[in-house]
């Protein structure tokens, strides 16, 4: 019995590109967004079920998946970035769009003419239908991977950054505004890869004025 992601995806004429973001809602770092694209649903069968939403999945699952995707014949993908001066310039929304765009923007991606995309971000393509879909994390087997290639992507660079950053526990929080992470502020202040057009963040550079 085919896996239900993937009879959403099988829906669509001709090569579909998943695409999902994170980190839109942490106080640094940028946002990671990677498209998928399959060309060969049945060489993957054997994740099915295993594939899902990536926040369900455990951190060793979600770095397991990673490998076997990213290394996979049959899995063509792509990352696009925001960061965080463009997120403070233009707003995580539309930051996010440009990291999409940056990730679609590749050319092995020239025949797709549908975009799956997670949400509802208003994202446009030049040539290929863009369908936004609430929750695709859940329906689509090419979303479905997107995010946890997405994800794992971005939670190593955010350890890559707490070698350099240690106040702020990003090796735990990957940027979320956890209690470590305040503490973190608290005692040493802003870095140069927090959001300053985050209210809490801009909160902390009001005070600094002031001092």
């Amino acid at each position: 019995m085919t896996h239900p992601t993937l009879a959403f995806d099988g829906q669509f004429a001709g090569p579909c590109l998943g695409l999902d973001e994170v980190g839109y809602g942490p106080w640094a770092g940028p946002v990671v967004v990677c498209a998928v694209l399959i060309t060969d649903f049945y060489n993957l069968q054997s994740l099915e079920g295993k594939v899902q939403d990536s926040k369900k999945l455990t951190p060793k699952k979600r770095e397991t998946l990673f490998e076997a995707l990213t290394t996979h014949p049959n899995v063509t993908f792509n990352i696009g970035m925001a960061h965080v001066e463009e997120i403070d310039a233009l707003n995580v929304r539309r930051a996010t769009c440009v990291a999409m765009e940056r990730a679609y923007d590749h050319v092995a991606f020239q025949e797709v003419r549908t975009l799956l995309v997670d949400g509802t971000l208003p994202l446009a393509h030049p040539q290929a239908k863009v369908v936004p879909i609430v929750k695709g994390d859940t329906l689509s087997f090419s979303i479905a991977c997107a995010a946890i290639i997405a994800k794992v992507t971005r939670d190593q660079l955010m350890y890559q950054l707490h070698k350099d950053f240690p106040h702020y526990g990003w090796d735990t929080n990957v940027g979320y505004g956890t209690t470590n992470h305040q503490a973190g502020l608290k005692r040493v202040g802003i870095s140069p890869h927090h959001r300053k057009s985050y209210a809490p963040i801009r909160a902390l550079l009001h005070v600094d004025k002031m001092v």
